[in-house]
């Protein structure tokens, strides 16, 4: 019943800024959510493209772990989640995959092993890790991977999912971190951070966009539209 209340006060809530964007010069609204590696691999890009295109749309884009949007997604609250490929979907919603990914590993490039080429995981015994976040695939990864193959790796004691925490992990010394390749551009940028040359060989779950098939505002259509005609 709570739940129910919460979700109706919600949608109250949500018709009410989309009614007041429209009321402020928007011709119409998007309710989108995002993943982080989706919001940097997929929507910052979509969204510039989109919004140059219909400079009167407005949009709310709202950014936290796929595990609280996607329930946003079935209760009617967002027309659109950008995600990793969930292992599940109610009907009619839909999940389309658009970017493949994959794990790296990311340090400074200042790092020992950051000029050198075919590293393996053994090259990094006298590194320090930066935990990926519990229940994550990264999570996953680093204990069935770089567990496995170092026994006694070194970590620090955070464990994070956070992009601008990892960063300033990064800058202790010996430090590096596993993250998706979606997530590279963004972390190594400012030209600090580098991507390692090993090879894990490990995917993830691909990034793409779950919405209601049956009930998809024409706007979400036409976002999409940006990324195929790109």
């Amino acid at each position: 019943m709570r739940a129910a209340a919460r979700a109706a006060l919600a949608g109250v809530r949500e018709t009410a800024d989309a009614i007041a964007a429209i009321s402020h010069g928007a011709t119409a609204a998007l309710r989108l959510g995002a993943i982080p590696a989706a919001a940097h691999a997929l929507v910052a890009e979509l969204l510039a493209v989109f919004c140059a295109a219909r400079p009167g749309v407005h949009v709310d884009l709202y950014e936290d772990s796929g595990a609280r949007l996607l329930p946003l997604l079935g209760a009617g609250s967002l027309d659109a989640v950008f995600c990793r490929e969930p292992e599940t979907l109610p009907p009619p919603c839909r999940f389309d995959a658009l970017l493949a990914d994959e794990v790296v590993v990311v340090a400074a490039r200042g790092h020992a092993a950051a000029a050198r080429r075919g590293l393996q995981l053994a090259d990094l015994a006298g590194s320090r890790w930066v935990l990926p976040a519990p229940q994550t695939q990264l999570r996953q990864v680093f204990e069935e991977l770089v567990a496995s193959a170092l026994p006694r790796a070194g970590w620090f004691p955070v464990a994070t999912a956070s992009l601008p925490v990892v960063a300033g992990m990064l800058r202790q010394p010996g430090a590096v971190a596993l993250l998706p390749a979606s997530l590279t551009s963004a972390l190594c940028a400012n030209g600090q951070v580098c991507r390692l040359d090993l090879a894990l060989h490990r995917p993830l779950r691909p990034l793409g966009v779950a919405y209601d098939a049956a009930h998809a505002p024409a706007l979400l259509h036409e976002l999409l539209a940006a990324r195929r005609s790109g």
